[in-house]
């Protein structure tokens, strides 16, 4: 018995009934060849590695079938093919030797599995234990913790309501007095230091006046004292000389 696989490509326009149709033809015509169908992958709408009848995209089919004779059947199936003008590529391989060589690495390998234990892995803790000395008593490991239930959410107390507070009383403004009826503002004290200078002018002002007034006195003494005052008439009369007649 040969296996072999079919695939083909459709075109990537084609509407689903006739895609089925060229489906069920290729198939009919494996079956009346004598021809066992094992297996049917639709791959669906792919991307071309290149442009095929102008088309870059294509829906592809792979069949898998079993036959005896599979050259005349081969033939009879791949002139269908390319009489299609539903399809734009197809190839037929043999497939059934492969199968055999790869169902014998199979077996190899599963013989082989028994004999190549895995080895248990170490952890990065453990050492290598060196001849003659006692195997170490593994810790014991601690249990986890069980997790602690939860508590429920507790109900927050109702705050006590607070007291209403009184409304403060409106003050009323007070009556604004007119400017005329203001009483007038008291005049700022003056610094101590203006206070002095004022002091030491009327000083100076005093003691200027005083000079100007003994200044006056002066000359009027000095005039008194130059005029020479007139003799009374008893001093002036003097006595006669002696001798004189008269």
């Amino acid at each position: 018995m040969r296996i072999y696989e079919l695939g083909f490509i459709m075109k990537p326009d084609l509407p689903e009934p006739d895609a089925e149709q060229a489906l069920g033809m290729v198939r009919q015509a494996l079956t009346d060849g004598g021809a066992t169908i094992d297996k049917v992958d639709d791959w669906g709408k792919r991307r071309l590695a290149y442009r095929v009848r102008g088309f870059w995209h294509g829906r592809y089919v792979f069949i898998q079938y079993s036959t005896e004779d599979g050259s005349k059947l081969t033939r009879e199936v791949e002139r269908r093919l390319r009489v299609s003008d539903s399809i734009i590529k197809f190839m037929t391989v043999r497939i059934d030797e492969d199968l055999k060589r790869l169902k014998k690495m199979q077996e190899r390998r599963a013989k082989r599995a028994p004999k190549l234990a895995p080895r248990p892995s170490r952890t990065p803790e453990e050492k290598p234990r060196s001849p003659g000395q006692p195997e170490a008593k593994e810790a014991a490991v601690p249990k986890a913790p069980e997790p602690a239930t939860p508590e429920p959410p507790k109900e927050p107390e109702p705050s006590p309501p607070e007291p209403a507070k009184e409304p403060e009383p409106v003050k009323e403004p007070e009556p604004s007095l007119p400017e005329s009826v203001k009483e007038p503002e008291p005049a700022a004290p003056e610094p101590p230091k203006e206070a002095e200078a004022k002091n030491a002018e009327a000083k100076d002002a005093e003691t200027k006046e005083a000079e100007a007034k003994e200044a006056a006195a002066a000359p009027a003494e000095s005039a008194e004292e130059a005029s020479p005052t007139p003799p009374s008439a008893a001093e002036d009369s003097e006595p006669p000389p002696a001798g004189a007649g008269g």
